[in-house]
């Protein structure tokens, strides 16, 4: 019984930690744009130095359709000419070549972060709702948990109890003869 009570408690503190995780997501998601205007600008400026940036930057925008971070422009002094992978527009912008829709005669018109911050947000809700889901099913849990431990010890008390009413029959019927021989 007191395993199932230990149980019980740590899934009911597990899910605090989920509540407060949750909450502390929620409170702390208006920080989220400033971080990632950050993070970008940091990342095109190492489109030239770092090949990973530079090929999470462009499956990045193939696969959002999106160039820069909020237009085009954005990339204006952060590629350096010749570098591998780039095309240069308009005759002076360096961008990279995932910037482009089909030749770069046309490029994506949107910038990054309203899309990147969409597909965020979308994830966010998907995964506040399996939080959710999760949080309850371990409420669920707790509560069952609880009822088993009720269950187990209303079970003992009446095992006990059932022990002693018949230890005080066979004491009385012992009495009760050991009188009557007498």
């Amino acid at each position: 019984m007191c395993d199932v009570c230990q149980f019980a408690v740590l899934l009911a503190v597990i899910f605090v930690l989920e509540l407060s995780a949750g909450l502390a997501g929620y409170l702390l998601k208006d920080g989220l744009q400033d971080y990632l205007v950050n993070r970008l600008n940091v990342s095109m400026s190492e489109y030239s130095t770092n090949t990973e940036i530079a090929k999470t930057i462009d499956f990045t925008q193939e696969r959002l359709q999106c160039c820069g971070l909020e237009v085009y422009d954005d990339w204006q002094g952060k590629i350096p000419s010749g570098t591998p992978g780039t095309e240069t527009y308009d005759g002076n912008l360096v961008i990279p070549k995932s910037c482009c829709v089909d030749t770069c005669s046309t490029l994506y018109g949107n910038g990054c972060l309203p899309r990147v911050e969409y597909v965020i947000g979308r994830s966010a809700v998907m995964l506040a709702s399996a939080a959710v889901s999760i949080a309850l099913l371990q409420l669920l849990g707790v509560m069952f948990a609880c009822s088993l431990g009720r269950t187990i010890r209303h079970t003992k008390t009446e095992r006990e109890r059932r022990r002693w009413e018949l230890r005080e029959r066979l004491l009385r019927k012992d009495s009760f003869y050991g009188n009557t021989q007498q």
